[in-house]
């Protein structure tokens, strides 16, 4: 497309990057002022969270790379914990409220809103394959990153489908709901009394790991659009 002409699909990823920054941000935030009962705001929870996002992302690739190396073991970890103390509140067996062209327009609307996610990252990948060593394999690189991303895509979206489910037979759930996503998080927790509340700060630290590949990929897209160096 030539240097200047690319600079819009730059402008157009960072765009991308920075509602995915957002988005994470306010839900760690929401989930970590509900753990503290609101004595926390949810303001001061974005906060934190962005701070942690910055840090990491900001003194470089190696502090990133330890990061994110290590921060999934405990995600999965908890999410498992998650699905046992939840999933016997989700809702799977009545069908939808929905018919004909709604329910196929409602469809369509959720799967390219899932889709939205993997390809944001398309553009910010090749910000971090430029450290792959020149021989590594194009297929190996493929198949790491296609199954990373559709495994924990669908892993959390069905968490996330089976939540919404629950809402219509759980009233303590539909009213969390009505304070927020992350209250709503620590309810289907909450069986688990104090650790329930520890896995959620966890979950929360998670949406911080999501965030900083964004910011790392922000940042590096800012320089490279101030030099061809």
């Amino acid at each position: 497309m030539g240097w200047w002409p690319s600079k819009l699909c730059v402008l157009l990823n960072l765009v991308i990057e920075l509602g995915f920054g957002v988005v994470d941000t306010i839900v760690a935030g929401l989930i970590l002022s509900a753990v503290n009962g609101k004595g926390m705001s949810v303001i001061v929870g974005i906060v934190v969270a962005a701070l942690i996002s910055w840090g990491v992302s900001t003194f470089g690739i190696k502090y990133f790379n330890a990061f994110e190396r290590y921060t999934w073991i405990p995600q999965v970890m908890i999410l498992f914990i998650f699905i046992g103390v939840a999933s016997p509140h989700f809702d799977v067996h009545t069908p939808s409220a929905s018919t004909g062209t709604t329910l196929i327009g409602n469809r369509l609307s959720y799967v390219f809103l899932s889709a939205s996610g993997p390809l944001g990252w398309s553009a910010a990948a090749a910000d971090f394959y430029v450290y792959f060593p020149p021989k590594a394999s194009r297929y190996a690189v493929l198949a790491m990153t296609a199954s990373g991303l559709i495994l924990g895509k669908l892993f959390v979206e069905f968490l996330g489908i089976g939540l919404g489910s629950g809402l219509s037979l759980n009233p303590t759930w539909k009213a969390a709901f009505g304070t927020s996503t992350g209250a709503l998080i620590v309810e289907a927790l909450s069986p688990l009394g104090a650790f329930g509340n520890f896995c959620a700060v966890i979950l929360a630290l998670g949406v911080v790991g999501n965030n900083i590949p964004g910011k790392s990929s922000l940042l590096a897209k800012l320089i490279c659009c101030k030099s061809k160096d």
